[in-house]
Formats: structure tokens, C-alpha cells, sequence
């Protein structure tokens, strides 16, 4: 049967797809590529002088929330996810954040979270034991340990440090937390250190400017397009979806201006499958299962203008 252009293209990745998992004509064979089966397959007149088709980009809804906290995130290959936190005299202590997207507020909840769970400040209390701040000029963190809400509203004997020191003196591991927030892995600021019986808060400044946002766009790739340029050479890249602008953790819509022209069709003829797949703006590959909801696609195959 003769299809006539344009011809649509709508689906929806489910967000969280793992290795092998299939959800009716969509299957991910590695956990990265997401494969829409056609049936029946979409047929085409090979490319000639009189017809020459393109990926017309129409809609997107994206997911904006791949991890920039994990056991392996770009760009750390060792993992972003540890603090190293010594309370009183008791022996240091790794706490493992979950993967996800974080901002720096999450991170504050998370560390007062893990004090709440050791037992360190009541349920009751009012003030924070960990606030984190940031400096708009600079993009700097600001660290504040403050001893209200401990016992007698002051340090315990031994103190209370909180280490980003690389590798871990608990597990050796190279997972430090501190680079992504602007504070060093080794030598000085590695460790925030608030002496016991002190009744004042201590306040500690990154010495480097926080990245939380190591990930400024998305790049949908597609098995059927070709004649895109990514970072400088050719690519199947579908469409572009910027994050600057973008809440973390919601599914934003992109229209077909903001995600790019029109891109060649690689091979028409019959297509009987389409990929998708996922990277950062440097080439990365994203999980699907970093998705927290679906990833809606809608774009046309049809004759270029």
C-alpha cells in the first residue's frame, strides 16, 4: 500500500522503562532506546529528484528530570551521591542521597532528613540543623550548621563535621558530594567542622561555584532523520529541548519552532520501526528509567518544501 506524506508520527515513552521492558508497540531492548514497531509499516517513495521527504518536528512534552545525583552521573563516573558526617564521638558515618534531580534545597532536606532518622534533633524541632543558601552573584553555596535544634542548643562533646573529602574514610569510595556543590574533594574546605558546646551557628562558603545544572539540554535522536549537527558533526538528532528556562522535576511542552527545523529522512522506502534515544547537550546518554513521566513525540514525515 502507497502512503501518501505527510504522514504522522505520535507516541509516548513511558517514563521509568527499563531493559527489556515492553508497553504495547514500544520495547527498550537496552534500558536507552526506546523501539516504536509499525504495523502496518509506513511505505514511501525513494528519494528522487521529485520526491525528497524530512522529519517535520510538530509537539513535544518532556520529562526534565534525568539525575545530577547518582552512583554513576555524568560527570562523575564514580558517583555525586555521598556525605561523610561524624556526630559527637561516635565514628564517622556515609550517607548515600537516592538518585535524582536535585536542587539545593532538596539536598538541605535530604541532610536534615538523615538527622531527624539518626536521632540527632527531635521531631518537634522548629529550626533546621543543615540550611543551605546560595550567593546569585557568584553561584556559590553557603553552608549553615546550626546547633538549635541539638540538645541544649549546642554542639555535642566531639563536635560535628560534615565531609565531602574523596575517597571516603568509611568506604574508600570516590562519590563525594561536595565538587557538584562547589566544595573541594581534598585539602582545605573539604571538611566543615562546628566544635563542641558552641551555641553559634558555623557558616561555611564553597569555594567554587555550585553546577547543579551540569545539564543544559536534552537531544532527541531519531533512527529515521539524518543531516542534523551535533557538536559539530552530523547526527540523527530530531529535535533539541533547552532547559534553562525549565522547572526540574515537571514535563515541560515543546513546540516545533523551539525544537528545531525540519531534518532530512534517511532512508524512505518501508519503515517498519522507528528508535528514539536520549543525551545531554555534550552526547551522554540519558536512561529512559531517569524519566519520571512519559515523553510524548509528535512529529510528520512528509515531502520537503
Amino acid at each position: 500500500m502507497q502512503v501518501a506524506p505527510p504522514v504522522p508520527v505520535q507516541l509516548s515513552i513511558p517514563g521509568k522503562m527499563t531493559p527489556g521492558l515492553t508497553v504495547g508497540n514500544i520495547s527498550s531492548p537496552d534500558g536507552y532506546v526506546a523501539s516504536l514497531a509499525l504495523a502496518p509499516p509506513i511505505r514511501l517513495t525513494p528519494n528522487n529528484p521529485a520526491f525528497k521527504y524530512v522529519c517535520a518536528p510538530k509537539v513535544f512534552s518532556v520529562p526534565y528530570s534525568a539525575y545530577n545525583v547518582g552512583a554513576a552521573v555524568t560527570p562523575y563516573p564514580a558517583g555525586n551521591n555521598r556525605v561523610t558526617i561524624q556526630f559527637g564521638v561516635g565514628a564517622a558515618q556515609d550517607f548515600i542521597a537516592p538518585s535524582g534531580l536535585y536542587g539545593y534545597v532538596d539536598i538541605q532536606s535530604w541532610l536534615n532528613q538523615v538527622a531527624l532518622q539518626q536521632g540527632w534533633v527531635a521531631s518537634s524541632a522548629t529550626q533546621a540543623l543543615f540550611t543551605l543558601s546560595g550567593l546569585a552573584t557568584t553561584q556559590q553555596l553557603v553552608v549553615t550548621i546550626n546547633p538549635s535544634p541539638l540538645t541544649g542548643g549546642v554542639f555535642p562533646a566531639g563536635g560535628l563535621s560534615l565531609s565531602f573529602v574523596n575517597p571516603s574514610p568509611v568506604s574508600g569510595n570516590n562519590d563525594s558530594m561536595g565538587p557538584l556543590l562547589g566544595f573541594p574533594a581534598a585539602g582545605g574546605g573539604a571538611v566543615l567542622s562546628a566544635v563542641a558546646a558552641s551555641s553559634s551557628p558555623f557558616i561555611f562558603t564553597g569555594p567554587n561555584a555550585a553546577n547543579l545544572a551540569f545539564v543544559s539540554a536534552y537531544l532527541l535522536y531519531c533512527s529515521v532523520a539524518s543531516g542534523a549537527y551535533s557538536n559539530g558533526a552530523p547526527s540523527q538528532v530530531l529535535a533539541v529541548f533547552n532547559l534553562g528556562d525549565q522547572m526540574p522535576n515537571t514535563v515541560f511542552s515543546v513546540s516545533a519552532s523551539a525544537a528545531g527545523g525540519p531534518v532530512p529522512l534517511s532512508n524512505p522506502g518501508t519503515i517498519s520501526s522507528i528508535n528514539f534515544w536520549l543525551t545531554d547537550q555534550l552526547g551522554n546518554a540519558i536512561p529512559l528509567s531517569q524519566l519520571n513521566g512519559p515523553l510524548g513525540i509528535y512529529f510528520t514525515i512528509e515531502l520537503a518544501h
